[in-house]
């Protein structure tokens, strides 16, 4: 993800966004918490495959 551009949209340059990968589900998703909310906002999703083998981790909890 490092050096990427993914595009959220004119209205949120300048502001802070945070994105999660899902390796299950090959996917990015954007997230945006605006000025006044209380809960982030998932904004974007975007395809992200990753190359390689993806290991499962134990669950211990």
């Amino acid at each position: 993800m490092l050096n990427e551009d993914f595009n959220v949209g004119e209205s949120l340059v300048h502001e802070y966004v945070w994105a999660t990968i899902d390796t299950k589900r090959g996917q990015l998703m954007i997230y945006y918490r605006g000025k006044n909310e209380e809960e982030a906002g998932l904004i974007k999703i975007y395809e992200y495959k990753i190359g390689g083998n993806v290991k499962i981790f134990e669950e211990k909890f």
